[in-house]
């Protein structure tokens, strides 16, 4: 059976359910605690910089505003999960809350009604767990630029 890496990205909306984000264990490369992220001016407001990962700049996501959520925040202290991104060579980091999950598939869920507010093409699906919304964000879409 598949695995899939859990992570969250920022606090839930008064009112709202809390989101995690889910990603076959096969795209992630690591979780780390980063250096430091250089910002890039003129950048998309998602694209958080860049940070150095095993010697090469690695680009550094903010998937929850990625995906129209609120961005992450500036008094938490982030950690980095390294993703492949599908048909390609490409790696970026996704700036994440300290605290991630490594859960066995299938996951205990039912079907989810909640509108969001990500552009339908960027996200493969979304599910109700007893605690949270789980969204599974496209890797191959996300970061296509198209």
């Amino acid at each position: 059976p598949g695995r899939v890496l859990l992570l969250r990205c920022s606090d839930a909306a008064a009112g709202e359910r809390p989101v995690s984000f889910a990603f076959a264990l096969r795209h992630v490369r690591e979780v780390v605690t980063p250096g430091r992220v250089v910002p890039l001016p003129g950048a998309d407001g998602w694209l958080a910089g860049l940070a150095e990962w095993r010697g090469r700049p690695l680009p550094v996501v903010d998937l929850g505003r990625r995906l129209g959520f609120a961005p992450f925040p500036a008094d938490v202290p982030p950690r980095l999960v390294v993703v492949g991104v599908p048909g390609s060579r490409a790696v970026v980091g996704l700036l994440a809350r300290p605290h991630v999950e490594v859960l066995p598939l299938p996951l205990p869920h039912a079907a989810s009604a909640r509108e969001l507010p990500a552009a339908a093409g960027l996200v493969r699906g979304a599910v109700e767990r007893r605690a949270d919304t789980v969204i599974v964000p496209d890797l191959g879409r996300l970061f296509r630029g198209d």
